[in-house]
Parts: C-alpha cells; structure tokens; sequence
C-alpha cells in the first residue's frame, strides 16, 4: 500500500510544516493499493520532471508520500522534490498544478 500525507500546495501556514511534522499536520490523507490508476499518473507526472535540478525547502512541505518498500517521497510548495533515503533533489514545478489537481482528485 502507499501512504499520502497531503496539505494542500499553495496553501501557507502558521507554523512550518516539515518532514518530521507533515504526518502531526496533514489535511488529507489517503492509503492506496499501488495499481491504483491516479497514482500512475500522479508518478509518470513526477518522473516527467525528475531530472530538472531543484531545491527543496524543508520548511513547507506539502506532500509525504510513502512507499511499500518504505522509500519516502516528499514534494514542497515550489515543487522541490526531495527522496528518502536516497536523498535526491529534484524539482516538479512544470506539473506542480497536476499534481496538486490529482492530490485533490484523490484524497
């Protein structure tokens, strides 16, 4: 199964939302089976821009998404993507409304 911790992308808040605080703070959540149809496009969405160089701000994170094998993928409010525990940067700016579209659709 695949855990969602979502806060809505583009909202702001009183109080930064972290990686170690996304799950205390979250707004929606859901638990997916990993064939789900919207997932695969919320992840080709991802992939599409996984290569684009970005920073990842630590202080606004929106979306915790969590993997059967218990890899973690987190995505800020500019996009910035950020792996765990591989700890890669990546940027998915190009889709942010995307995916913010699918999140809402979903969760």
């Amino acid at each position: 199964m695949i855990n969602i911790y979502y806060i809505p992308i583009g909202a702001e808040t009183y109080v930064p939302i972290t990686v170690e605080n996304i799950e205390a703070n979250y707004v929606r959540y859901g638990n997916f089976k990993i064939n789900n149809p919207n997932l695969k496009k919320l992840f080709d969405l991802i992939r599409d821009t996984e290569s684009e160089v970005g920073t990842f701000d630590g202080e606004i994170v929106r979306v915790k998404i969590i993997f059967p094998d218990e890899k973690i993928l987190y995505i800020d409010n500019n996009g910035g993507v950020k792996s765990h525990p591989s700890e890669k940067i990546g940027n998915v700016r190009k889709n942010l409304k995307k995916i913010r579209s699918i999140l809402e659709t979903i969760l």
